[in-house]
């Protein structure tokens, strides 16, 4: 792995994360103190002064290099996604197990997703190194998908609870390796080192958004007539 390679060569104090954190102190650098010849933003007064139209400026040319590069742009699409439905559906879980047997039965639920994560995760590294990428995260969202249809299908059906606490471990376990496996993918993906720091920047945007949606969609799509859920 990257971290190993670099604890090698550089000592067992340095890892990746450092090179992220000097990549975007340069790119901070070399937004706030332009090249000669580079028209600069004239800098903002008033109510305003504590905004940066440049910092605007660099936030928006991040996210249009991000989006210029097909293979990130993929990637970030795929990671937004997958956070709104993991979301959805454990607001969905927390639901059916509250119902079928109360607080207890919500708590098993959150034990039973955790475990999985955590014998899973250490995994990504040997997976990244005997397969390609790509082709396993493709293959760990296809688990995913196929988990939270399954689900779908046993709540549908009144199957027992039993039933959906081994199908969120499975969508658990498989979804604790798509965050390390695409860390791991995203410096090769990069063409620039300013496009590895916009892409960092985009998959914790990404995460928000994704949160934010996959916990708002199951309560706005209620059918309950609730007069809080009007806004939705």
């Amino acid at each position: 792995m990257l971290n190993d390679y670099i604890a090698e060569h550089l000592g067992s104090g340095f890892t990746a994360k450092d090179f992220r954190t000097w990549g975007g102190t340069l790119l901070t650098i070399a937004l706030s103190y332009p090249r000669p010849g580079r028209t600069q933003t004239p800098p903002p007064t008033g109510d305003d002064a504590s905004m940066s139209g440049g910092t605007t400026s660099a936030a928006a040319a991040a996210v249009r290099e991000v989006l210029g590069n097909r293979s990130i742009r993929r990637v970030e699409i795929a990671w937004t996604a997958g956070t709104a439905a993991d979301w959805a559906l454990l607001v969905v879980l927390l639901i059916v197990a509250y119902e079928a047997g109360g607080a207890l039965a919500a708590g098993i639920l959150g034990a039973v997703r955790v475990v999985p994560a955590i014998i899973a995760a250490p995994f990504a590294a040997t997976l990244v190194e005997r397969y390609r990428g790509d082709r396993m995260l493709t293959a760990i969202n296809l688990v995913r998908a196929a988990g939270a249809a399954a689900t779908a299908i046993v709540v549908a059906a009144g199957l027992p609870v039993e039933a959906t606490y081994a199908l969120a471990a499975v969508v658990a376990g498989a979804g604790s390796l798509v965050r390390p496996i695409q860390s791991a993918l995203l410096p090769a993906f990069a063409r620039t080192p300013r496009e590895l720091v916009a892409a960092n920047v985009a998959s914790s945007t990404g995460e928000g958004i994704g949160t934010f949606l996959g916990r708002s969609w199951p309560d706005c799509s209620s059918q309950q007539p609730d007069p809080r859920r009007r806004a939705c």
